[in-house]
């Protein structure tokens, strides 16, 4: 079983577990946040924790690692996406 098969599992088990897999998400999660420079770094870094608790929350069928990265990315990609348009207006 893969390291973030581990993490999701851990986190849906005891809720304290989620700073380990906000830990491995780190690197893009300050990749977006820094693209958004024009609003508050931490206002944006709690929108992007928010954006990945949902879809740690959500995740029901996953058979291998590629597939959780791949659906923890694409939301945070998602939540990006959403709050630049906001930023823009």
């Amino acid at each position: 079983m893969g390291e973030f098969i581990c993490l999701i599992n851990a986190v849906k088990k005891d809720k304290d577990n989620f700073e380990l897999l906000v830990k491995k998400m780190e690197p893009l999660i300050n990749k977006y946040v820094r693209l958004l420079y024009k609003d508050e770094r931490e206002d944006m870094r709690s929108e992007f924790l928010l954006a990945l608790w949902i879809a740690v929350s959500n995740i029901s069928y996953y058979e291998n690692e590629g597939q959780v990265v791949s659906y923890l990315s694409v939301a945070l990609r998602n939540c990006y996406f959403e709050l630049y348009k906001k930023s823009k207006k």
